[in-house]
């Protein structure tokens, strides 16, 4: 009888082990898995900060695929109508998600990401301590922004994650759907499919690492030929390579393009038009393509240029362009895949958004306003004693974008690239190399990241970070498992 009392009363004077979340011991440690769902749960709560502080960009990009959309709610789409650089799968989605204010599709693009993100720090990143690098890279304001754009690029990361994590998890059935699916958002992405395949086979010891070395050796020597090949292929992202590149990167446009004169072919007559009445804006403003080359679209109507003259004229402008000279243009070429294989860009365009939706917000908004004129009476007062009220507010995402663009990002790039080179100088010394060379995941995502970047440096003109931010956030990744695999499990258990 005693002992059911002291029972009981040890009941009543202990909290129950559900009321209350259970707490570490005094001088006992954090865990690396509390440490990082913590960062998580802080991560997931502020993309729902930043997707609720601004809007996207309504203008570009976001025009064309708002207007796809539009005709595929009417069903005055037809698959006559597709081009590659706009895909079918995000069209597509924007019409059944948008409904009369879009706040389901921005909801999807955000908890889809976090969703695939947190598998695969779990998967991918064996959920160690170091995953605290790729959430600090996907708490990047851009990063984060790039979930409330009408773009494709934030659905587009949040599929090539999921496509990571089911190689990870050998789902090679599920791996082909999201290799389909990435391939209709954007034709570019359609590289995880081979990607895929080329990791099946090293499963099944039907390809040995030394051939997959050697592919990409040969790949990467046949630069020259593949940049000829593209351009010859997708005609319109050729000619903007070929001539708009070297423009952006300081080159005069007498040296882009130096003829005297255009010579055309449309519908079998023959014409010559000065320089001076061709029009270089495609290659002098960024811009996706040049439909109509150096003419306009009044000039191609009025010669009776037809889709087929346009694309044999600059087809041949473009060759011409190469071929005088051809070292300049591979070397271009390479620094655009060395840049998309950090996670680099040359353009950032998703910060440039977030900075004019600053200057919007500060030129037209004001916090007084929510003032009673009363209380605006009292704000000299308050002044005089050295507590000022602000009239102009930025929300806490314009300000750690001015952060990110300066610091932050390349802090995060720098801990990426320097950790993971520490950790394979690590790893020769160990002898480990050969462990991490052999590791299924570790060839999947490395080949993702050097297979992209490589048709990014192919096929992109101008470098945005919406193309590269994808490689940012793998590449953390990436260096967050090689460090896990690297390095002692006791260095997960620091104390905090």
């Amino acid at each position: 009888m005693s002992l059911m009392i002291r029972r009981e009363s040890a009941r009543a004077t202990s909290p129950s082990q559900g009321s209350q979340p259970r707490r570490p011991q005094e001088g006992k440690p954090y865990t690396a898995q509390e440490v990082v769902g913590f960062a998580m749960g802080a991560c997931a709560m502020y993309y729902v900060f930043v997707a609720a502080s601004a809007y996207g960009d309504f203008q570009g990009d976001s025009h064309d695929y708002l207007t796809i959309a539009a005709g595929m709610k009417r069903e005055a789409f037809a698959l006559a109508n597709y081009h590659y650089l706009r895909g079918l799968l995000y069209p597509w989605f924007l019409s059944a998600t948008w409904g009369k204010e879009g706040f389901l599709t921005y909801f999807i693009q955000v908890t889809l990401f976090l969703t695939s993100f947190y598998f695969a720090l779990r998967v991918l990143a064996l959920n160690s301590i170091y995953c605290l690098l790729p959430i600090a890279a996907a708490l990047i304001p851009a990063v984060v922004f790039l979930q409330r754009q009408i773009y494709p690029d934030g659905l587009l990361m949040s599929l090539t994650l999921m496509f990571l994590v089911c190689l990870a998890k050998r789902r090679w059935t599920a791996c082909a759907a999201l290799g389909v699916a990435l391939g209709l958002t954007k034709l570019i992405f359609a590289c995880v499919i081979p990607v895929g395949f080329v990791v099946f086979l090293f499963t099944k010891r039907l390809i040995s690492s030394t051939v997959l070395a050697w592919s990409i050796t040969a790949a990467l020597i046949s630069l020259p030929v593949c940049v000829v090949l593209f351009s010859y292929a997708f005609v319109d992202l050729g000619y903007m390579a070929i001539f708009a590149r070297p423009y952006s990167h300081g080159y005069a446009l007498e040296e882009v393009f130096p003829d005297k004169e255009l010579q055309v072919t449309c519908r079998g007559t023959h014409y010559r038009i000065p320089r001076k009445d061709l029009y270089f804006d495609p290659i002098t403003v960024p811009s996706a393509v040049a439909a109509y080359g150096p003419l306009t679209q009044e000039q191609a109507g009025t010669l009776g240029c037809t889709e087929p003259d346009m694309r044999l004229m600059k087809r041949s402008l473009l060759m011409a362009g190469f071929a005088r000279n051809p070292l300049f243009h591979t070397k271009l070429a390479a620094e655009h895949i060395g840049r998309s294989l950090a996670g680099a860009y040359y353009i950032g365009h998703l910060s440039y958004i977030l900075r004019y939706r600053q200057n919007l917000w500060l030129a037209h908004y004001n916090s007084l306003s929510y003032l009673a004129p009363y209380e605006l009476t009292l704000l000299e007062e308050y002044k005089k004693d050295g507590f000022q009220v602000a009239e102009k507010e930025r929300p806490l995402s314009f300000v750690l974008n001015e952060f990110s663009v300066s610091a932050g990002e390349p802090l995060v790039r720098a801990a990426a690239l320097g950790g993971l080179g520490w950790c394979l100088m690590l790893g020769a010394r160990r002898g480990r190399l050969r462990e991490l060379a052999h590791d299924p995941v570790n060839i999947g995502i490395a080949l993702f990241l050097i297979v992209y970047s490589y048709l990014v440096g192919l096929s992109a003109p101008f470098i945005y970070d919406r193309y590269t931010y994808v490689n940012l956030v793998v590449l953390c990744i990436l260096a967050a498992r090689i460090a896990a695999m690297m390095l002692s499990s006791k260095a997960t258990a620091r104390r905090l």
